[in-house]
């Protein structure tokens, strides 16, 4: 049998904590690097170059919710306020799931969650999230080992299509398209004379606005609302309401689990330029800021 160097790029998994979290559509791996020292001087023509402090990339991954428990876990952390660090490992193995190299890192600490659009049109695509972390130290290793996490029968039912509101301040039944909002992490970054490490400490979050889009059959339910809040400038706190998004079943009768959005307050309200014969659907997009999130659920 012929020596192969390499192996295919497709197999990988996560670890957190020493324990299986579950396997990913894709990861970015965070490169190294030494930061580049230059400076000019009379005497020469040239720069003179050294090479200053060791410095490195962040992780990216998107998963199914349902195929990675314990990343998600620490996602709703952040967003719950519990906020703690990681350790852990990228695992790439073979064809046969023998790790061939490892991608480790301490000191993990999520700096953005992000979650695909929900879209009534979209039937076929499986409806995903993105984590973004950066961590104190990352390691290239060789590997060992098998990568054996199991898959979850449910990750399937997580379609972009199925879905439903509730909360909300006006009629909620012709939602075409849903955004979540993004969550945004700020990281202190502390450094120290006796180490090229430096230390990390979560310092603020950030969320990104709600942009919701329905039909037109709901406009002249939404433009009620409008009026008051917008028109009218009656937006105190008592108009401020909790609201979630359910993801349900292909048969839109089981609800799998469900996003939480806590004093939420409409903003904006538009509606999309017209165009003579043009052959689209014309909705109308309501957007609203928020406090709070969190995920509900999803460990049933």
């Amino acid at each position: 049998m012929a020596y192969r160097p390499s192996t295919a790029q497709g197999h990988f998994g996560l670890a957190i904590d020493g324990q299986e979290a579950g396997y990913l559509q894709s990861v970015g791996i965070p490169d190294i690097s030494l930061e580049q020292i230059k400076t000019s001087v009379g005497s020469h023509i040239e720069q003179v170059k050294g090479l200053g402090n060791y410095k490195h990339g962040t992780f990216e991954a998107t998963y199914s919710i349902s195929e990675a428990k314990l990343l998600w876990d620490w996602c709703n952390s952040v967003l719950q306020k519990k906020v703690v660090e990681k350790s852990g490992e990228i695992r790439q193995s073979n064809q046969d799931y023998q790790v061939q190299r490892i991608i480790g890192f301490t000191g993990g600490h999520v700096t953005e969650v992000s979650f695909d659009k929900f879209s009534a049109a979209e039937g076929k695509k499986p409806w995903n999230m993105t984590v973004k972390w950066d961590a104190q130290e990352v390691r290239y290793e060789k590997g060992s080992g098998t990568l054996g996490a199991p898959q979850k029968k449910t990750m399937k039912k997580f379609i972009s299509s199925n879905y439903r509101l509730d909360g909300f301040p006006a009629e909620m039944e012709w939602c075409v398209e849903f955004e979540p909002p993004k969550a945004t992490v700020k990281i202190a970054k502390e450094s120290y004379g006796l180490s090229r490490f430096p230390v990390y400490h979560y310092s603020a979050l950030e969320l990104s606005d709600i942009k919701a889009t329905f039909s037109m059959r709901s406009r002249d339910a939404w433009l009620a609302y409008v009026q008051k809040v917008i028109r009218d400038g009656k937006h105190t706190q008592d108009e401020d309401f909790d609201c979630a998004i359910h993801f349900m079943d292909p048969s839109i009768t089981t609800d799998l689990g469900q996003l939480a959005f806590k004093r939420c307050s409409l903003f904006k309200y538009s509606e999309p330029k017209l165009t003579a014969n043009e052959d689209k659907v014309h909705n109308f997009v309501v957007e609203f800021q928020l406090e709070s999130m969190s995920g509900e659920g999803f460990d049933k």
